[in-house]
């Protein structure tokens, strides 16, 4: 279970970085998911809040072993900042057709660290059947 756990922690950890590094930049204007563009904020607060829950749960995975439940809890919160962040990509993609924005590296991250958290849940529960 340690190898789930940590993976969780680390999905979460990048889900974190990702979310203050910029998703996009159109001219001279570089935005973060924790930027606010005409009075919207981005989704960077939602994957904050999202990747603590994942932290927490990895934490909890690592110290407590087999917790079927948890791996669980931290599979759906996982899933839903996975498709979130792909939702988030469709829209830079967008932007990128209509203003001629250039995605940046942090939507990415978010991506990854989401993937890298359902891959931990995945991994858990693997374990966990064995």
């Amino acid at each position: 279970m340690p190898l789930a756990a940590w993976l969780m922690i680390a999905g979460a950890a990048l889900l974190i970085v990702g979310s203050f590094l910029p998703w996009f930049t159109i001219g001279d204007q570089s935005t973060s998911g924790m930027d606010e563009i005409a009075g919207e904020t981005r989704d960077g607060p939602v994957f904050v809040g999202l990747a603590v829950i994942i932290g927490v749960l990895g934490i909890i995975t690592l110290v407590w072993k087999r917790i079927l439940g948890v791996v669980i809890a931290t599979l759906v919160v996982a899933a839903f900042a996975l498709m979130a962040g792909i939702i988030d990509f469709g829209d830079v993609q967008d932007l990128k057709d209509f203003f001629g924005a250039e995605a940046g590296i942090g939507l990415p991250i978010v991506l990854g660290g989401a993937a890298l958290a359902v891959a931990g849940s995945i991994v858990g529960l693997v374990k966990r059947s064995r």
